[in-house]
């Protein structure tokens, strides 16, 4: 099940169907070039983790927003290549790791999550908690002269996702990032 939505108004995170399949709106950028009409820049990517898109749409085209279905359920263990969650009613089930990476390499026994599903498949998950904290365990050197406001500098997090942090953050420092974005909130 479907519904029209124009494409200025879609969000990062939203499903949308095209040519009969689905693609999350990982990126979007709204860009108005100097010469001609305005239009939507978007990076989608295919809910079957087998497909990359970028698009362009005009502001006023209609697109299909996909409805999912949502459901709150809890990380309980990995096994192999799984990760395995129960719905509150006791239902367990599992995903592929891989194919929920980077944000399954965040996940910790008891993680709440909400589960995002379309014709019963679960197409994606997102943290309910909107900072967690975790260990740098390689930060780029800082040099003299830069600002902590303006610059960011690369760091490598203990599970080896990569972020940007402020140039005051070394290694060992606990910091706080957004689940969701994995982008960095503060120090812990």
């Amino acid at each position: 099940m479907n519904q029209k939505i124009h494409a200025k108004n879609i969000k990062i995170g939203n499903i949308i169907e095209i040519n009969g399949k689905l693609f999350e709106v990982r990126k979007k950028e709204h860009v108005k070039p100097g010469k001609g009409g305005a239009f939507i820049q978007v990076e989608l990517q295919g809910t079957d983790f087998n497909q990359k898109l970028n698009e362009r749409f005009r502001p006023e085209e209609t697109l299909e927003k996909a409805i999912m279905e949502e459901q709150n359920a809890q990380f309980l263990y990995e096994d192999g290549g799984n990760i395995v969650f129960m719905f509150e009613n006791g239902e367990q089930f599992e995903l592929n790791k891989s194919d929920f990476a980077p944000l399954s390499n965040f996940l910790t026994n008891g993680t709440e999550v909400k589960v995002e599903m379309h014709d019963g498949n679960v197409i994606s998950f997102r943290f309910l908690q909107d900072k967690i904290s975790v260990k740098i365990a390689s930060a780029d050197p800082s040099f003299k002269g830069q600002t902590a406001a303006s610059s960011y500098k690369n760091a490598v997090l203990e599970n080896g996702e990569k972020i940007l942090v402020p140039t005051y953050i070394e290694a060992g420092d606990h910091v706080l990032i957004d689940p969701n974005t994995l982008e960095y909130a503060g120090r812990a």
